[in-house]
């Protein structure tokens, strides 16, 4: 039995190493789109950028648990693997960017809402209470 196992070890290493390719292959495309699209510009709109950013964690989420899977089979088979802490590094940064967009969101709304108004309906007193409101919210951000 022992013997029938050495005989299928080197088959079982080499798809273990086609699956880590697969998965490098995976993690370094991600990385190339993520430093491409990251959302960091001020005129973008900040529901479609949370969309963006919750797409991303997905893909990063699946991309980590397939990392830890081959790195598991790896250290199974008493093969040598690095781990890739970039994966961590995005996790964080998509974290932040989140807490970031998620807070600009309301803000943005309301001045949205502004700018909907007809001219004939605008009342300068109230429009300008409410981007006073708008403008000590920005200050606590």
């Amino acid at each position: 039995r022992v013997a029938a196992m050495d005989l299928q070890l080197p088959a079982l290493q080499l798809k273990i190493r086609e699956e880590d390719a697969s998965v490098s292959a995976r993690r370094e495309k991600f990385m190339d789109n993520w430093s491409v699209q990251k959302p960091v510009e001020g005129h973008l709109n900040p529901a479609e950028v949370l969309q963006s950013l919750s797409m991303f964690g997905g893909q990063l989420v699946k991309l980590a648990e397939d990392s830890a899977r081959v790195n598991g089979a790896k250290e199974a088979l008493n093969m040598d693997f690095l781990s890739d802490d970039r994966i961590v590094f995005i996790e964080t940064e998509i974290a932040d960017l989140k807490e970031a967009w998620a807070a600009v969101l309301p803000v943005h709304e309301k001045l949205h809402a502004l700018r909907a108004v007809p001219m004939k309906d605008l009342v300068a007193l109230k429009i300008r209470k409410q981007l006073e409101d708008i403008s000590g919210e920005v200050r606590t951000l």
